[in-house]
Order: C-alpha cells, then structure tokens, then sequence
C-alpha cells in the first residue's frame, strides 16, 4: 500500500474513520471556513471547529437533515458525512443539494457512504474526483 491511503490506513485503523485527526488537518490545509457537518453534532464537531478557529474563524453548521441544507448560502470548504444512525443516510439527498455550494478546491468526506452517494460523487458529470480510503471513507475533491 502506498500513496495517501497507506500513510492514512493506520491512523485510521486505530482511531476509527475518518480520525478527528485527520479532519482537522484537511480543513486546516483548505483553510475552511465555512464548514458543514451532517452528523446531527458527534465527537466529529468538535474537530471540525477547532480546525476553523485555528483558520481565524468561521462557521460549522451542524446539519442533520436535507431540509437545513436548503437554505444554505455558497461557499461552503468542507462537508462531513459521519455514519448514519439506525442505517438511514441523507448523503445522497444531501450531496446533490451541497455540491453547488461547495466551492471548486473544496472536499467532501463520507465516513460510510452507500451505494447511491458512491455513484453520485464518481460520476464524472457531477464535477467530483472521488478516492475510497483503505478505512471506507470516501474523499471527494470538488473540481468546479
């Protein structure tokens, strides 16, 4: 194994995917924010926001439903998708309705994605350069 995978797969292997570690650095490198986290608030919140307060401040929005997303205003950095409770995910919905708002450069990181959000994000028609993480989690750079 090699590349970012192989550099990610132990840290992610013991501190569970993504790492609070690893979110906090990828926002620091893009400088976010404006930062949405559709975990419905997790332990992920807390590093989400301490990577925007070291960028000199920002927003975190704690999204737990699609419904919230509509009313969002451009341009959003980063996006995290934790696991879903109870196996019911909006990724899908959600992506669709983030992707416009999510500015060209910026990520969007699915700790568990399924199937439908899979296709979404690796269909080239969507504007999305995707990788699978060795841990599950799927990066998916925003190309326009």
């Amino acid at each position: 194994m090699s590349g970012v995978a192989g550099a990610l797969a132990p840290r992610t292997a013991r501190s569970g995917p993504p790492a609070g570690g690893l979110l906090f650095m990828l926002c620091r490198e893009l400088q976010a924010t404006r930062v949405v986290d559709c975990t419905g608030g997790s332990s992920a919140t807390a590093s989400l926001a301490a990577a925007v307060r070291a960028n000199g401040g920002g927003t975190v929005i704690v999204a737990d439903a699609s419904q919230t997303l509509r009313t969002l205003e451009a341009p959003v950095d980063f996006v995290f998708f934790g696991r879903p409770e109870a196996g019911r995910s909006f990724a899908r919905d959600a992506i669709e309705i983030l992707a416009p708002h999510l500015r060209p450069g910026g990520l969007a990181a699915n700790e568990a994605p399924d199937a439908g959000y899979l296709r979404y994000v690796r269909d080239p028609g969507n504007g999305f350069i995707s990788w699978s993480l060795e841990s599950g989690c799927e990066l998916s750079y925003r190309l326009i």
